[in-house]
């Protein structure tokens, strides 16, 4: 009866209150009461790969929109010993534009976490090179 509503990036009581003011407006209803559930969420995951004890696809919990490089390192189980951990890369796309970054997680540990730690986003990808001796 009313077509497309676009959903992205609103709440669910967002969604809802849009709805009912939608049936109002064009006169289905004068009182209309809508539920509006979710079926599914997307996953939203972050990579981590190369020199961690257990590379993988880290799933981000529905009600966090960004988790540090520390939790995500902690949660790929570690650095191996080869980890250079001075020259982490993080590629995160942007409006279709891909931005990569350095991150230097020797510094933030030598600064016992008074430093930020560096947020990632949904879809980065965290490499962890290799060092050279």
């Amino acid at each position: 009866m009313l077509g497309l509503i676009v959903v992205a990036n609103r709440t669910l009581r967002e969604v809802q209150q849009s709805t009912q003011g939608a049936y109002i407006d064009r006169g289905f209803f004068v009182h209309p009461q809508v539920l509006i559930t979710v079926q599914s969420y997307s996953p939203r995951c972050i990579s981590v790969l190369g020199q961690v004890n257990h590379p993988e696809q880290i799933s981000l919990p529905i009600e966090t929109d960004r988790i540090g490089m520390m939790q995500a390192i902690t949660l790929a189980q570690g650095f191996t010993r080869l980890a250079k951990i001075d020259d982490v890369r993080v590629v995160r796309v942007i409006a279709g534009h891909e931005e990569q970054y350095i991150v230097n997680i020797d510094n933030y540990l030598a600064s016992r976490g008074r430093e930020p730690d560096f947020s990632l986003l949904p879809d980065d990808v965290v490499f962890v090179p290799e060092r050279t001796f």
